[in-house]
């Protein structure tokens, strides 16, 4: 289900309950430094978007969903889902939880400022990357 939600607030939670992968992203996000409190990544402010108002925990894994509202930000799902698990071989992840970062002024690279280290909603991305290439089965 799909809808222009707006902004959804400040946090998203980690799904350590319906995402057999969440409890690892959960840590993961804690080593690196992308969460504070587990299960919590804070967003950058004025980068939070709400476009997916549902998904079918049936068809897909739900990695993180917005504190306000319960709206998934983060999904995917092994494709074609009308064959048998074992038997589907690419994988989708939507992602919702937008980066942003203005350039600084100047030539590259020197435009991008004295900040290179990844805001929380970055390093969240950064692990669903290293997961698409996982190899694609059975997700539940």
């Amino acid at each position: 289900m799909w809808n222009n939600n707006g902004d959804p607030g400040t946090t998203d939670l980690i799904d350590e309950q319906n995402n057999p992968k969440g409890p690892n992203f959960a840590q993961w996000m804690l080593n690196v430094m992308g969460s504070t409190t587990r299960d919590q990544i804070i967003l950058q402010g004025g980068t939070d978007r709400s476009t997916a108002n549902s998904i079918d925990m049936n068809h897909a894994e739900r990695w993180t969903y917005t504190q306000q509202g319960n709206q998934p930000q983060n999904f995917q799902f092994t494709t074609p889902q009308e064959a048998d698990a074992n038997s589907r071989c690419g994988k989708v992840v939507f992602s919702d939880m937008h980066v942003s970062g203005g350039p600084g002024s100047g030539n590259y690279p020197s435009s991008c400022g004295g900040g290179l280290t990844l805001t929380p909603q970055e390093k969240a991305l950064a692990f669903m990357f290293f997961d698409i290439s996982s190899c694609v089965g059975t997700i539940f």
